[in-house]
């Protein structure tokens, strides 16, 4: 019985996976893509998009770190994180990422998780791809996601939601 309320509306949600099952793997220290993505066009102007991805990580050793982030490319631009929160969640390279996963004394092959609200700057009819970005903590190991390619699927969700 609510009157003059506004509320935002679900528009669209798009899933997809990469259907070769290929695993990412790399002793980078800094953030490299990673072939997981989602893109979503749109329907309405001012929308903001909820990403999340759902896979297993590997950290790949004791004490090691593997750091994870989403970066947005809007019709074909650049890949930026420039919506990704400042704050603690900033690594030693000055970089923003959404989590990690580290093992002080443990290889860790986990379910991990990043989800995130975007108010992208768009117009009508362009895509935006959401793909993930992923770096070690030390050059001598090899990070992956998924941990494993036999059949781990990596899914990526973008849901519109109406200003």
């Amino acid at each position: 019985n609510l009157t003059n309320v506004s509320a935002g509306k679900l528009l669209q949600v798009v899933q997809e996976h990469d259907s070769t099952f290929t695993r990412f793997q790399s002793s980078s220290t800094t953030f490299v893509s990673t072939q997981f993505k989602v893109t979503i066009t749109p329907t309405a102007a001012n929308s903001k998009i909820l990403v999340d991805f759902r896979f297993i990580s590997n950290n790949n050793g004791n004490a090691q770190d593997l750091y994870m982030t989403i970066r947005r490319s809007v019709a074909g631009g650049s890949f930026v994180d420039d919506f990704i929160p400042n704050g603690s969640q900033t690594n030693s390279n000055g970089n923003r990422y959404l989590t990690r996963n580290y093992g002080q004394s443990s290889r860790n092959e986990i379910s991990s998780s990043m989800q995130i609200l975007d108010t992208p700057s768009y117009t009508l009819g362009q895509a935006i791809e959401y793909r993930i970005y992923a770096r070690s903590g030390n050059s001598s190991y090899n990070v992956e996601i998924p941990s494993s390619p036999d059949r781990t699927p990596v899914l990526g969700f973008a849901t519109e939601i109406a200003a």
